[in-house]
């Protein structure tokens, strides 16, 4: 197997996630501009919540957690073993999930007057409509997180992350010419992300792995040893009320109450964050996923400890410097990313709202795929799961105590925040008792001040930044929201550097320096 790092992985994910995401945000931008924020945008989005519910049910990014493991402990002894293997649960995926598609194809009305309760008959009618085209699209995901598992394990991370940019890609291209050249509504962006899903997730890592070397795609081996370990580390994750899968279809359920208007807006504010935390947590998890299964494979505990403490504190300084600058520069970006043709200043304000909010969630959010990873390349799955549920439930309880008691939809990011937080912490933790002898919990509290610190030193400069630019900048709304921007985040940029050197960061500092280098 390739030798790859985690930083080199890293950088390679972080550039193509990068790439997606500034897609996924055109794609968003697109949207507004067409369509604005109403009942029709909010059926868009509630029609996600079938196909979000078929991810959460076969847990796609679990399945990939569980196979990743064991095909790469097969692949470092035996290929035609690993191969056998994949051939299995590529066969196994595929009959299950097509089951499950085309049950939940047929019930999708009945299905949408629990997932968009508060809702008119109308819009639950229309955003099933939607979710039947978009429903296929998550055979091709299903199918894709093998194919791409298969890469990983590889040490080729370029591949899977085209997935991302060829859906928001077809989603953007099918919006803008379904709109202008047949009227077809925002019914264009479904089939859109159909056919993106089938030619990013399946097309290109096929054709890819068709040129790497001969294998079985698919056969019913179902004998197979792999195929118990793969249920006994998968299972318990499918079974599991997970929140990061749960977190946005629970939230677009309780939101369904509110305004016309209100499911788009929460569902921009959190995509928002989306970008960066995907950019920070997820390409660190993703990279560092096979590379800590290999370190544990190969019993070299001190430098999987290691790398944890590193990219845990890496995650940790940069989620707070982004959730910082997001909470400071909310009304430049709502007004730079979507206030055009039919989004309106007041659709605009809305987000603006929710980021304040929502921008808190991005540090918890961005270490918890890097963290809950960690656990996932030892094999142990069931203490994610129990805290997974515990702190679902935990959300639950409280999305229903926001909307019975009168209160406003803006206290639900602070729900999620709370819950997010709570699991990170717990994960950490047990992390600590079992591969850390000694928990120096002093120098975690000193730890936890320090971040305290960063976050507030990071936000008072900014907003002073960013009151001073106000008074002085006066050109065209957007071209002035880009400047602030661009200026309030150098500065800041400048100021986590030496934050990093005044406060004893200082290797964390030339690491980052290294990867600003390699990128």
């Amino acid at each position: 197997m390739q030798k790859t790092n985690i930083k080199q992985a890293t950088i390679i994910i972080m550039i193509s996630i990068f790439a997606s995401r500034l897609l996924g945000v055109l794609r968003d931008t697109v949207m507004a501009s067409l369509f604005g924020a109403n009942d029709a945008t909010d059926a868009y989005r509630l029609a996600f919540q079938i196909p979000d519910l078929v991810f959460y049910l076969l847990s796609v990014g679990s399945l990939s957690a569980a196979f990743i493991p064991i095909f790469s402990e097969y692949y470092q002894k035996d290929k035609k073993e690993s191969w056998d293997f994949f051939a299995s649960i590529n066969f196994l995926l595929a009959i299950f999930s097509f089951i499950i598609i085309a049950i939940l194809w047929f019930c999708s009305d009945l299905l949408m007057d629990y997932l968009a309760p508060g809702k008119s008959i109308e819009i639950r009618n229309n955003a099933a409509s939607m979710s039947r085209i978009l429903l296929p699209a998550q055979f091709a995901f299903i199918i894709g997180s093998v194919l791409s598992g298969t890469l990983y394990v590889r040490s080729i991370f370029h591949i899977p992350a085209i997935t991302g940019i060829a859906y928001n890609l077809f989603i953007i291209i099918s919006a803008i010419g379904g709109n202008f050249l047949f009227d077809a509504g925002i019914n264009s962006m479904c089939w859109g992300a159909l056919f993106g899903a089938y030619i990013g997730a399946v097309l290109i890592p096929v054709l890819y792995m068709l040129k790497l070397e001969k294998h079985p795609w698919m056969n019913m081996q179902l004998n197979h040893p792999g195929i118990k370990r793969f249920a006994l580390l998968a299972l318990p994750v499918l079974l599991s009320l997970s929140l990061t899968n749960l977190l946005g279809i629970i939230t677009q359920i309780f939101v369904s109450y509110y305004d016309s208007g209100v499911n788009t807006a929460v569902d921009l504010a959190n995509k928002l964050i989306q970008a960066p935390m995907a950019v920070i947590g997820q390409a660190s998890g993703m990279a560092a996923f096979p590379v800590l299964a290999n370190l544990i494979n190969e019993k070299r505990m001190n430098e999987f400890v290691d790398q944890v403490r590193r990219s845990t504190l890496m995650i940790l300084l940069l989620s707070i410097l982004v959730a910082s600058l997001f909470g400071i520069l909310r009304k430049e970006i709502v007004v730079l990313l979507f206030q055009y043709g039919k989004f309106t200043a007041g659709d605009a304000e809305r987000i603006q709202d929710l980021l304040v909010f929502y921008s808190l969630q991005i540090v918890p959010c961005s270490l918890l795929p890097f963290i809950t990873r960690v656990f996932y390349a030892s094999q142990n799955t069931v203490l994610p799961t129990i805290l997974n549920t515990i702190t679902t439930v935990l959300f639950v309880f409280l999305g229903y105590m926001v909307v019975y008691s009168g209160l406003s939809y803006q206290y639900m990011p602070i729900c999620s925040f709370v819950c997010t937080a709570l699991l990170c912490v717990a994960l950490y933790i047990i992390f600590s008792k079992k591969y850390l002898q000694n928990i120096q919990y002093a120098g975690l509290g000193l730890l936890f001040m320090k971040l305290i610190a960063f976050y507030a030193y990071s936000t008072l400069i900014g907003v002073i930044i960013n009151k001073f630019l106000g008074d002085i900048v006066l050109v065209q709304e957007h071209f002035s929201a880009l400047i602030k921007i661009c200026i309030v985040s150098s500065i800041s940029v400048l100021n986590f550097m030496v934050f990093l050197h005044v406060f004893g960061f200082s290797d964390v500092n030339a690491k980052l320096k290294s990867l600003i280098k390699r990128v």
